[in-house]
């Protein structure tokens, strides 16, 4: 069934197979609204993720952008309001993915269902890289009628982000329909682990042997307001300690987000943490603290970690902290931050988590 589900979605992604060449530079521009960097070709706008900026708190503040074309590729100067300026670099082709998906996702409010997979297929084409164009791909073959294709895409998809391609099954219920199927649910870590998000809330990390992962939970919360708080779980692949995925989701969708974490074979962890303290005399905000042999400083959003005067680890961490914590644990060492954000940016505050694998035996 493979064999043929896969010529099939050949033939409906066939415009895609070789995509045209992207437009000049010049045809593309970039704006803010409401706290959102978007990329726009004529129409058509595409948002642009700027994981620091966190429109859901403060949507009526400006945030700049400037943007500079380098052959086949883009750099962008962000200015994310509190948390000062950041650097982005996307490919042309990236750019024009967004775009597309973008086009497409307004074919499928619309259930044009055909139209919006090919224009789907066309995100994936240009940017392989881009999971969420081919999760938004599967939906849309599988409710224009095209359950084989679609079963065949996240089998596709997987090859290239295993991790999103199984949370999404498990959370989205519009893949329900093929989410239980054999080929699919081979996706998922042998072993189901027992974490649950009640659990990873009150202990704060899990871990998975089946692929190296660590995840937690993180919440944006603001005291300005009643709305709802942005959630998402984020995977960490502890070998590196670089972040894998980051999965939004919603207050109704705890149980999808359970059924994500015993897929991907997570276990609660229990960790013995140290708190971090916060010098006084210091010109900006630092924490520092020891843990099994093991300085930790926090400081100009960076963790650093040193053994005997040697570093054994680095990483990047939330800037604008009011409160920390750290813990060894399996080999390496986890660094917890209450980044706490006020003065004329909202009230908001969330707890910012890193896993730094040791780079040399303390």
């Amino acid at each position: 069934m493979l064999a043929t589900a896969a010529f099939a979605l050949s033939l409906l992604a066939a415009p895609a197979a070789a995509p045209a060449a992207a437009p000049a530079a010049a045809n593309l521009r970039f704006e803010t609204k409401d706290g959102t960097l978007y990329v726009r070709r004529g129409k058509v706008r595409a948002a642009i993720d700027v994981e620091d900026a966190h429109p859901d708190m403060y949507p009526d503040l400006a945030l700049g952008v400037t943007a500079k074309a380098d052959g086949t590729s883009w750099t962008l100067k962000v200015d994310t309001n509190c948390q000062g300026e950041k650097t982005l670099r996307f490919s042309m082709a990236a750019l024009e993915a967004r775009l597309e998906g973008a086009a497409a996702s307004a074919l499928a409010r619309r259930k044009q269902w055909d139209g919006a997979a090919t224009g789907f297929a066309r995100a994936v084409a240009l940017d392989p890289g881009y999971a969420k164009a081919a999760t938004d791909l599967a939906i849309a073959q599988l409710r224009g009628g095209h359950r084989p294709e679609a079963i065949a895409t996240l089998l596709a998809a997987a090859a290239r982000d295993r991790v999103w391609v199984v949370a999404r099954a498990a959370i989205d219920r519009q893949l329900a329909p093929i989410a239980s199927v054999p080929e699919v649910r081979a996706l998922a870590a042998r072993t189901s682990g027992h974490a649950t998000l009640a659990k990873l809330r009150k202990t704060g990390v899990a871990f998975s042997a089946a692929g190296g992962l660590f995840a937690w939970d993180r919440i944006l919360g603001n005291a300005m307001t009643e709305g709802p708080e942005p959630m998402e779980l984020r995977v960490v692949d502890v070998a590196t300690g670089r972040l894998l995925a980051r999965l939004p989701y919603r207050d109704d969708d705890a149980k999808g987000v359970d059924r994500a974490l015993a897929d991907l074979g997570f276990e609660v962890e229990k960790i013995r943490s140290r708190d971090l303290s916060a010098p006084t005399r210091t010109q900006e905000p630092e924490m520092r603290g020891t843990v099994e042999e093991i300085r930790v400083v926090v400081k100009g959003g960076r963790v650093r970690l040193s053994a005997d005067g040697r570093p054994v680890g680095e990483a990047r961490i939330g800037a604008l902290y009011t409160s920390g914590w750290a813990a060894k644990v399996r080999g390496g060492v986890l660094v917890g931050a209450a980044v706490n954000i006020g003065d004329g940016c909202g009230a908001w505050v969330y707890d910012d988590v890193v896993w730094i694998p040791l780079t040399a035996s303390p």
